[in-house]
């Protein structure tokens, strides 16, 4: 007697057989995804608990890059809106201070008529105080966390803010840059300006020219512009000594 097989029996088999086949297929095509590829690397609000989802992964430079860009969250990056930065100034010194630097810089632009960002006005702050704060309450374990992708990276709170300067040289959309320093001076090769921040800005296709400006007022040169790198010219890239690792 051949053994038969039951109707309800061959129906369940081709619903399972129908099921499967897509699953299978779909695996097969996106074979190519890596967990690497889901990681999220960076804060991301949460609208439903209305609090900040972080991990051990810096933010990389892209993503800083793109949140510069990113007018709907505080982002400066935009063609109209020149990037400044500055060097030489001893911020801290009792001779003047953060506040008043920013507002003879801030007072050059306004009288100019010029629109610019900074690090701290140029990016989503409530994103950017948080991820700072969690990298620094976390180093360990972010150090940790990262060591075999990045041998001999161990301070990712200084990594995060150098990666942050070079963003914001990145992001740029505008044609020319400013660096506030001290006339008639050559800037300190070692700081983050020289090595991180203008080489930056040079290798940016966006930046066509760079100028330095004293904006003290008294202080000699104050207020002119002195143009010290033009793509138009010839001037070549600046080499880096140092470039964001993730």
């Amino acid at each position: 007697m051949k053994p038969t097989l039951d109707l309800s029996a061959m129906l369940l088999m081709i619903v399972i057989w129908c099921i499967l086949i897509p699953l299978c297929l779909a695996s097969s095509s996106n074979a190519s995804t890596t967990s690497s590829d889901l990681k999220r690397r960076q804060c991301v609000f949460n609208a439903t608990s209305s609090l900040w989802d972080c991990d051990l992964l810096l933010p990389t430079l892209e993503q800083m890059i793109t949140r510069f860009r990113d007018t709907g969250h505080g982002g400066g990056a935009i063609p109209e809106n020149i990037v400044w930065f500055y060097t030489n100034f001893d911020a801290g010194s009792p001779t003047y201070n953060f506040v008043q630097l920013f507002g003879w810089i801030h007072a050059w632009f306004d009288g100019q008529g010029l629109q610019s960002y900074y690090i701290y006005d140029g990016i989503d702050q409530a994103w950017r105080r948080v991820q700072e704060n969690h990298i620094f309450q976390n180093a360990n374990e972010i150090a940790e966390h990262n060591r075999d992708d990045y041998p001999g990276w161990d301070t990712p709170h200084a990594t995060f803010w150098w990666c942050f300067f070079e963003a914001a040289a990145s992001a740029a959309l505008a044609p020319d840059a400013v660096v506030f320093t001290p006339h008639n001076t050559p800037w300190n090769p070692d700081r983050i300006w020289a090595l991180v921040e203008m080489p930056a800005l040079t290798r940016n296709p966006n930046i066509q020219r760079i100028y330095r400006v004293d904006p003290r007022p008294g202080a000699g040169g104050c207020g002119e512009e002195e143009l010290v790198w033009d793509r138009g010219r010839g001037d070549l890239m600046l080499a880096s000594t140092w470039r964001c690792p993730v």
